[in-house]
């Protein structure tokens, strides 16, 4: 069965024993409040600390802007790509061992803007994280990170209830966690032998149940 944004959406809501909807133009109060914070909550986990999102991790080389940048010591300015959240690396076109130096910045010409990498590139190929819309592509941790902190965002105006937010924030957690040790499992670069190369990733799985690093990566928001 595919997993729609309304599935998410009640997957939230029955965390905190509200009411369920049946379509995003519901007019109840959840549906309502659920509309306003769902894409707050799918936003804030595409651009959480510390995790490159496997499933949404793309490539593309950048185009370069006519008006190079006006101040500072670099000398080109490329427009990033639509949907782009979060860059990775600044890659080398044949593979990904070169990372050169760029900075991420904003073109403003006239009143027009345009999110842009600034670099001494010539040319540029970007590894980013790309927001993707449909939501059946999500893995399923990304989707319980995703209804959890919907949960917690409509605990305060449907439920005003201090220990199921509590029980929430443990929840949440707990998703983390999950959440490192499943993209971990995906992102990890392996040699023609299969055997894992990229210390980055599995070194948060082989300690993803370990209490020091639960106490170091976990972030509880009030």
């Amino acid at each position: 069965m595919a997993i729609s944004e309304t599935n998410i959406k009640n997957a939230a809501l029955a965390l905190i024993g509200a009411e369920n909807i049946t379509s995003p133009t519901d007019n109840s109060r959840e549906a309502r409040f659920t509309k306003e914070l769902y894409p707050i909550a799918v936003r804030e986990i595409y651009d959480y600390p510390l995790i490159d999102w496997s499933f949404a991790t793309a490539r593309a080389e950048l185009s370069r802007l006519s008006d190079a940048p006006l101040l500072g010591t670099y000398d080109y300015q490329y427009s990033l790509p639509a949907k782009c959240r979060r860059i990775v690396a600044l890659c080398d076109e044949d593979g990904d061992e070169i990372e050169y130096e760029w900075r991420r910045e904003v073109y403003v010409s006239g009143n027009s803007e345009t999110d842009v990498i600034l670099t001494d590139q010539n040319e540029a190929f970007v590894k980013y994280i790309r927001e993707r819309s449909d939501t059946d592509k999500w893995p399923a941790y990304f989707a319980k990170m995703v209804y959890t902190r919907l949960a917690i965002l409509l605990c305060a105006p449907l439920k005003a209830d201090k220990q199921k937010k509590q029980q929430l924030l443990n929840l949440w957690q707990e998703a983390v966690i999950d959440a490192k040790t499943g993209n971990g499992m995906e992102g990890g670069d392996v040699n023609k032998d299969n055997i894992p190369i990229d210390k980055g990733n599995t070194d948060v799985v082989d300690a993803s149940t370990k209490e020091e690093v639960t106490k170091k990566y976990i972030i509880q928001r009030e």
